[in-house]
């Protein structure tokens, strides 16, 4: 397959071997896919069932960005951040509404930023159901402040979980580097809904 998004070249190929199909004599096979993008290359291989009338899949999927700049702007969007990424998890179920488990996302910034976030995410394409723990590590300032008073961020973990449209976030702790103030965390803090506000911006509720 050859497509574009936003103008960006995208290409996609696989093989379902139909030999398989055709001496098992049933309606369940092996598949194996590669997508290219700017920026993105990703693989996915498992096996299908169309015995239903909702085919169901079952599989893992791999994903690596060398740039996470240039994955975005082939997607028509702009990045203030820049460094490398990956994402994996594992797959079941019919295909409108599948469940992902194991998944693991890795992302290492240019400037030093480490973000990790696993968990799992159940019905997809129903709604989502997230249940994901993440741990962001912040990259300190080269020049201190001459403040001693100022507290810089150094980690920022917790959860997140719920359906898309009422996401929550539990349990979250910031880890600072405060010296006179001398408080190393602050939390646990939880939010009861994630909120999309006026002008398209994310507020938090409760």
């Amino acid at each position: 397959i050859k497509a574009a998004v936003n103008g960006t070249p995208l290409s996609a190929a696989g093989v379902v071997p139909s030999s398989v199909w055709v001496r098992d004599n049933n309606r369940r096979g092996p598949f194996d896919l590669t997508l290219e993008l700017p920026g993105l290359e990703t693989s996915l291989s498992g096996t299908v069932d169309t015995s239903e009338k909702v085919a169901s899949i079952a599989g893992d999927l791999s994903a690596k960005s060398g740039s996470v700049t240039k994955l975005l702007a082939s997607l028509g969007l702009e990045s203030a951040v820049e460094g490398t990424a990956t994402l994996t998890w594992q797959s079941s179920g019919p295909i409108d509404r599948f469940d992902i488990t194991g998944l693991t996302f890795d992302f290492n910034g240019d400037d030093g930023d480490v973000i990790n976030v696993q968990g799992t995410v159940s019905e997809v394409f129903q709604g989502s159901i997230f249940d994901l723990d993440f741990t962001s590590k912040l990259a300190q300032p080269e020049v201190a402040s001459g403040s001693s008073l100022a507290i810089n961020l150094k980690e920022i973990s917790g959860r997140v979980s719920g359906p898309v449209e009422a996401l929550s976030i539990d349990r979250t702790i910031v880890t600072t580097n405060a010296v006179l103030l001398e408080f190393d965390e602050i939390g646990p803090i939880s939010v009861g809904r994630i909120i999309k506000g006026d002008g398209n911006r994310i507020g938090l509720k409760d």
